[in-house]
């Protein structure tokens, strides 16, 4: 292992609980637009059967509502697949982890810097081996 950017590396690592809570965050904000732009397109599918003259304009305005809403949805979807992918890099420590931060198994490809070895270790079927099988690959194709 390179030691060359071990203190970046480290760096990198500590910031995983950050944007693992900044993706929450986005995700719980996105989920409050949605319902508003849910609330707000049952308001203009009512409006709409009330003004039978504006049903043209009305349709066209909840059209763009439904998609509003959709579009919420995928990005709250979005923000909690960045959260998850995240969860696997857990922080250094001086001992194997035997659950996630959060308190949940590991699964198969977590990794951590273990900091008594000096050396990244990931987590398989068959429990922690040291250096991991390649680059820890996220979903969105950025790799760490």
């Amino acid at each position: 292992m390179s030691y060359d950017g071990f203190y970046s590396d480290l760096s990198a690592r500590g910031t995983t609980n950050q944007i693992l809570n900044e993706a929450k965050d986005i995700q719980i904000q996105l989920e409050l637009i949605q319902d508003n732009v849910q609330d707000l397109a049952v308001q203009v599918n009512q409006d709409a059967s009330s003004v039978a003259a504006s049903v043209p304009i009305v349709t066209n305005a909840s059209d763009a509502a439904v998609a509003a809403a959709f579009q919420a949805q995928n990005s709250a979807t979005v923000a909690s697949g960045a959260a998850a992918s995240v969860q696997h890099i857990l922080p250094p420590s001086a001992t194997d982890p035997t659950t996630r931060v959060d308190g949940s198994p590991l699964q198969v490809g977590d990794t951590y810097f273990n900091t008594t070895m000096n050396v990244d270790k990931t987590w398989t079927l068959s429990g922690w081996v040291t250096g991991g099988s390649g680059p820890i690959t996220v979903v969105d194709g950025g790799a760490y």
